[in-house]
């Protein structure tokens, strides 16, 4: 029952969004007969994008203070109904990834599909967790969309040397070993968000 709910509450519309941008994609970018270079800076680019929009709103339902006072009174603790729609939106993300993947392959774009898949998830689950902690800290979901969008943006133009281990699009610049160290930022950053959300007051 509250898994129904919480889809309905957080992720439902947000996949509409997800829907919306794989429309767009092939306008933006090729998609068909690419190589795994290209492949990859179609899934870094545009296809994690999926993090940044299914994320940073997961807190936004219980940001107003009157709604968070109900919560906060209710049996069901307010870090645990977040801690699973963290789990909805990462498998959500995982499979909207998967999907587009299979989209590439269909269009005989050559690439490894499962690491290149799960490096994307990788660098999808950065941007979404930057984002919900900076909407958790700010009690501001808009303000966690601008910190997603922020580091997307930094991405695109500072390059894996300013961006050290932050950098997302590693498998498009051929930097190996990156996507573990991003998994464990984005870990750090939801356990730190359900920290914050625990003890707020």
């Amino acid at each position: 029952m509250y898994w129904r709910i919480n889809f309905r509450l957080c992720i439902a519309n947000k996949l509409l969004l997800t829907a919306g941008l794989f429309v767009l994609i092939p306008f933006l970018h090729g998609v068909t007969y690419l190589d795994a270079q290209y492949s990859a800076d179609c899934l870094e680019k545009y296809v994690a994008l999926t993090g940044l929009l299914l994320f940073p709103a997961l807190a936004a339902p219980e940001q107003e203070r009157e709604i968070f006072e109900m919560v906060a009174a209710r049996p069901k603790a307010h870090w645990k109904t977040i801690g699973q729609r963290i789990c909805m939106a990462g498998a959500a993300v995982y499979l909207c990834i998967l999907a587009f993947g299979a989209l590439l392959r269909a269009g005989h774009c050559e690439f490894p599909y499962w690491a290149y898949t799960a490096g994307t998830f990788c660098t999808a689950a950065a941007l979404g967790s930057f984002g919900l902690l900076g909407a958790v800290i700010s009690r501001n979901y808009i303000a966690g969309y601008l910190v997603s969008l922020g580091y997307y943006l930094a991405n695109l133009f500072g390059g894996p040397d300013k961006m050290g281990p932050f950098f997302l699009n590693s498998m498009t610049a051929q930097v190996v070993g990156q996507k573990p160290v991003l998994l464990c930022i984005s870990g750090v950053c939801l356990i730190l968000s359900i920290i914050r959300i625990r003890y707020q007051k």
